[in-house]
């Protein structure tokens, strides 16, 4: 595949995987109310990936 993915969470983290790259998303949980209660688990596979952090990190960088 020739193509690039990026996806958006809704916490506002974006990640960009290049062509030939998999990725393994085990768990992804945003509460607003409760900034510190929220996680972000994504293992790469193979490939390449980046990142750009949101508010997940931003409030509690042990999450990630």
């Amino acid at each position: 595949a020739d193509g690039e993915v990026v996806l958006l969470f809704p916490d506002g983290q974006m990640l960009s995987m290049s062509p030939e790259s998999t990725l393994r998303i085990d768990e992804y949980r945003f509460d607003t109310q409760d900034l510190k209660e929220s996680r972000s688990t994504i293992g790469l596979v193979e490939g390449t990936v980046q990142i750009v952090t949101g508010a997940i990190a931003a409030a509690n960088p042990d999450a990630l």
